[in-house]
């Protein structure tokens, strides 16, 4: 049974980091508050409690990234084929994201998605197949096979990077709000 966690604003991350497709019928899904390291890494950045600059804090950021990503083609295929809390705004993000790694250029600030997106979205069933990745016009397999330089040699991209890992992963802005029974 594959094992998967669910982040706030509905992103997924595979825990096996398996490159074979996802059968939705068979998983285990965990509902996680936020990746831990990222969110330490992020305040961290945000708090200028360490010179970002550094390599020792860099290689920190990259690690983790490359473990919460693992293949980013399969990891982007699994949020636009299999996901369907990931719609709207949220697939738009995704979508602005490829293109920052491709070409240096958002067309959004990645703080001002952070606003933007949906917190703990509900299902929309059915939204989720191949279809959607026309959009992303995949350039076929190895395009992604090194993102991090990719993302990392464009100016700010590192902290693109970082920003963005922590608007899927990262904590709420808010709680989830609970229903009396």
């Amino acid at each position: 049974m594959e094992r998967l966690n669910f982040y706030p604003r509905g992103y997924l991350v595979r825990l096996d980091n398996a490159i074979t497709p996802l059968s939705m019928s068979q998983v285990q899904v965990n509902t996680m508050p936020s990746d831990p390291a990222i969110e330490t890494l992020y305040k961290l950045y945000m708090s200028h409690s360490v010179n970002s600059e550094t390599w020792p804090f860099r290689r920190r950021v990259i690690q983790r990234c490359s473990q919460l990503f693992g293949n980013f083609e399969q990891w982007l295929r699994l949020q636009v084929t299999s996901n369907d809390s990931i719609y709207g705004l949220n697939l738009e993000f995704l979508r602005d994201t490829v293109q920052y790694i491709r070409t240096g250029h958002r067309d959004m600030s990645v703080f001002n998605w952070h606003e933007l997106v949906l917190e703990y979205p509900e299902e929309h069933h059915g939204t989720a197949s191949p279809r959607r990745l026309d959009a992303f016009q995949l350039r076929g397999q190895g395009e992604f096979d090194n993102f991090i330089g990719s993302w990392c040699s464009h100016p700010g991209g590192f902290d693109d990077m970082l920003c963005t890992a922590h608007v899927l992963f990262g904590v709420a802005k808010r709680p989830l709000a609970t229903h009396p029974l």
